[in-house]
């Protein structure tokens, strides 16, 4: 997992790609089997996914978001 005082620097909004290398440090594929169980929360934004950074950092007890 990346420093968490980068992971305040991301948008508000996060592709899965993102979270996955980002925040996480899993693969995409994980993040999307997470999404689909229920353990992440996504919204479509014009097709794609998107995960709210603040939502995700809290959930995981990853840290402050600014």
């Amino acid at each position: 997992m990346e420093n968490i005082s980068q992971t305040t620097a991301l948008p508000v909004l996060l592709s899965v790609g993102q979270v996955a290398r980002d925040v996480l440090g899993v693969s995409e594929r994980t993040v999307y089997r997470m999404i689909d169980d229920g353990q992440i929360r996504a919204v479509k934004v014009r097709g794609a996914l998107r995960i709210n950074r603040d939502a995700l950092l809290a959930q995981f007890g990853l840290g402050e978001a600014v």
